[in-house]
């Protein structure tokens, strides 16, 4: 498969208990990615969506606030775990390095949506309850 649809720039259905929704474009959704290193997801937030405090063990990823305003942030490596947040808008872009602990949190007065592209074309997100996307 060399496309795939439903990649549609919307706010897709976020009425579960964190308000917020990924839709991924991984190997399992779009084969051809197979050694080719890269892999993409959207995100949409209900107001107060969060994004579970995750790590990507094995890729890092960037991405671009579509709509809306959110706040990002992940903690560092270093002995106090210093946790770096900033505000992000519309058309604001964020780097999340590999390995470190991430987490999209507070969509103010509005729905927010992001677009994310990774630097592996099947990044698993191992979150903190012990759950992994595997």
């Amino acid at each position: 498969m060399i496309t795939r649809s439903g990649q549609h720039i919307k706010c897709n259905n976020t009425s579960n208990t964190i308000g917020s929704k990924v839709t991924p474009v991984f190997l399992a959704q779009l084969p051809l990615l197979n050694n080719l290193g890269i892999s993409m997801a959207s995100l949409d937030y209900a107001i107060s969506g969060i994004n579970l405090c995750h790590t990507r063990q094995h890729a890092m990823e960037i991405f671009m606030v579509l709509g809306g305003s959110i706040k990002v942030g992940f903690s560092c490596s270093n002995p106090e775990n210093d946790l770096i947040t900033k505000a992000l808008n519309k058309g604001n872009v964020f780097v999340f390095p590999v390995g470190l602990s991430s987490l999209r949190m507070e969509c103010w007065d509005s729905k927010c949506c992001d677009l994310a592209a990774l630097s592996g074309q099947n990044s698993k997100f191992l979150f903190k309850n012990g759950n992994s996307t595997n």
